[in-house]
């Protein structure tokens, strides 16, 4: 600890005494007027010095806030702009998922298209099978009739009455003779 400072008036003392002794500062008949001027700048500052700093801080702040206004207004334009980008990308990635999805809608479409053209298909084989399996029965069912009909009419043709006739009458003696 130190009980005195004298290093600030000595400083003071020791620089007046270089001004006075170079001439820097020249003591002469309007001297005194210097130091009437320090001391009603003095008054000055002690009496309005905080109304006028008041004063031109504000002014300095509304300087500022116009130079910055114009900056804050660029910075919220650029994170308008950074917001919208970032929206535009969701956007391509959200294109991308619908361009995916329309491409599945058309491999789905392109799917049922070939499953209809196959049942379709499927159906007119099957269609025309049918008709050949019902020329094949009918066909047959025709061939059948005929040939029992060619049969019995030749069956029919080759027997005559009397043959017949002695037919039964060789039947019934065979069976007198078996009653016998």
């Amino acid at each position: 600890k130190q009980n005195c400072s004298l290093g600030p008036y000595v400083l003071a003392a020791g620089i007046t005494t270089f001004l006075l002794s170079k001439e820097i500062w020249v003591v002469d008949h309007e001297f005194p007027y210097v130091l009437a001027t320090i001391g009603v700048f003095y008054v000055g500052w002690k009496k309005f010095g905080a109304s006028l700093a008041s004063s031109i801080d504000r002014e300095i702040e509304e300087y500022e806030a116009s130079c910055n206004s114009s900056r804050i207004g660029e910075i919220d334009s650029l994170r308008k702009t950074v917001e919208h980008q970032k929206i535009e990308v969701w956007r391509t990635e959200a294109q991308t998922q619908i361009i995916r999805a329309k491409r599945e809608n058309v491999a789905i479409q392109l799917e049922a298209a070939y499953r209809g053209r196959l049942i379709r298909a499927y159906n007119q084989v099957k269609r025309r099978l049918d008709y050949q399996v019902g020329l094949a029965n009918l066909t047959r069912t025709v061939q059948h009739r005929f040939m029992v009909k060619w049969i019995l009419d030749n069956v029919k043709s080759s027997i005559n009455e009397n043959d017949n006739f002695k037919k039964c009458i060789k039947d019934l003696q065979i069976l007198a003779a078996k009653e016998k």
